[in-house]
């Protein structure tokens, strides 16, 4: 009863924080709203047992990506630039596609095997660890030179400046994330409203990935292992998207996505 309480309670943080960081005018609101969310998701982390997440996600998303974030919200651009109209022409498309994809996933939930009896959760950093170094080291290394090549980017860019109703929880929470992150990247003027709306997307496939793996194979981290890897090279999309955005209003005073025409025919 009690994990039902405490599910509930971070679902409404995961979800409700979204939906404003996504259809807030403000972008700065937007961001500390994101803050707030992704904070939640590391709470479900903590839910599923899966502790090394948690400190991840907190260190890297709620403590290094969104502080990021919200330097160049500030760097790009006066509080009057921040409260102009923030939903553009593909706003109704965005919806669409968004409740198209929950409709999907909704019907695939419904088709999926119903797992047994869980055991009660057990610290798995040590176990994540054997399978990063043992089993998936060569994406492991892969993931580091990612990460290397986006801070070299980012300085090129800048420079000179459960029961199964309880897995369907954890399903629909995901769902819901992912259909808040595609209406924000599709449906937002601003650029760091777009990329606010990727992070979404990147959680959402994390939260699916740790409580599918908990629930169907609860011996086996392999899906915090996927997580890690997602997390990684969303670390490394936010610095490069955000070196481009500043790039972007440094040479022309604007982050907003319908002013940039150079690639137009």
């Amino acid at each position: 009863m009690i994990e039902k309480i405490v599910f509930g309670l971070l679902a409404f943080l995961v979800i409700v924080p979204a939906a404003l960081a996504v259809t807030l005018k403000n972008v700065f609101h937007c961001a500390l709203f994101l803050v707030l969310s992704l904070t939640g998701v590391a709470g479900l982390f903590a839910l599923l047992g899966a502790d090394f997440l948690f400190v991840t996600q907190l260190l890297v998303y709620a403590g290094g990506i969104t502080v990021l974030l919200l330097f160049v919200v500030l760097l790009s651009g006066s509080p009057k630039d921040w409260v102009v109209r923030q939903v553009n022409a593909q706003w109704i498309i965005g919806l669409l596609v968004a409740g198209m994809f929950v409709g999907l996933l909704a019907a695939v939930f419904k088709q999926m095997p119903v797992p047994g009896e869980l055991s009660p959760a057990a610290p798995t950093t040590a176990a994540l660890g054997l399978v990063l170094i043992r089993d998936w080291v060569l994406p492991f290394e892969a993931v580091s030179l990612v990460l290397l090549a986006a801070l070299v980017g980012a300085v090129h860019f800048l420079e000179g400046a459960l029961p199964m109703s309880g897995l369907f929880g954890y399903l629909l929470v995901g769902a819901v994330l992912l259909a808040l992150g595609i209406y924000g990247a599709l449906a937002r003027r601003n650029l760091l409203g777009v990329l606010i709306g990727v992070e979404l997307i990147f959680n959402a496939a994390n939260i699916n990935f740790v409580s599918l793996n908990r629930f169907l194979h609860p011996g086996q981290p392999l899906g915090q292992a996927a997580a890690i890897f997602v997390i990684a090279l969303a670390a490394a999309e936010a610095v490069v998207g955000l070196a481009l955005v500043l790039t972007i209003y440094r040479n022309f005073r604007t982050v907003l996505s319908e002013d940039l025409n150079l690639l137009k025919g």
